[in-house]
């Protein structure tokens, strides 16, 4: 699990994908040449960029979370007919909420509003990965989602959801802080 800063290094990078210290985005950061260095080897050793001749640039894995990131920012949620209908696995029966955003998600997982195996059998049968993929737009999340399927244990299992949603929400978040701090800036 990366810290925010990390993923706001992606969101930040150009658009051909260099990450450069003199490039006017990163230095919007306002980071010592020092530590960009450091997290951009972080960044390298998860194979979100690789060093080509002297730079630092996103590898397919890091445009493919970049996507993600700008996809959810730009729809923070969706219109309810969109939204992620839970249903109980053996009658087939909706329960009675529509999850339209991922802080709706971390809240049906947090205050368990769908029963803990009925979640736990939407993760593993993939239905949450694909929601988050094709309605959200978020491809990195719902595969770190997909890689939940294998875990046996399903207090893991939402234990593990619960991370990496509430993660996914705390980058978002300090992703809209930097850019209301950017903007109130520009104003004077």
């Amino acid at each position: 699990m990366l810290k925010p800063v990390f993923y706001r290094l992606v969101i930040y990078a150009d658009e051909d994908g260099r990450l450069s210290p003199r490039s006017p985005r990163i230095k919007r950061l306002k980071m010592k040449p020092s530590t960009l260095k450091r997290y951009l080897r972080e960044l390298a050793r998860l194979d979100l960029v690789e060093k080509r001749d002297g730079e630092y640039y996103l590898t397919e894995k890091g445009f493919k979370l970049r996507r993600s990131l700008l996809n959810l920012l730009e729809k923070p949620g969706v219109a309810p007919d969109k939204g992620y209908v839970i249903t109980d696995p053996l009658t087939s029966a909706p329960l009675p909420l529509r999850v339209t955003s991922l802080e709706q998600l971390y809240a049906v997982i947090a205050f368990r509003l769908a029963p803990d195996d009925v979640v736990v059998h939407h993760v593993r049968a993939g239905y949450l990965a694909q929601w988050i993929r094709t309605v959200l737009g978020d491809e990195a999340l719902a595969d770190e989602i997909d890689e939940l399927r294998i875990i046996d244990d399903p207090d893991r299992v939402l234990e593990r959801l619960l991370d990496i949603v509430e993660t996914r929400l705390r980058v978002l978040e300090s992703i809209r802080s930097i850019e209301e701090k950017r903007r109130r800036e520009e104003l004077y």
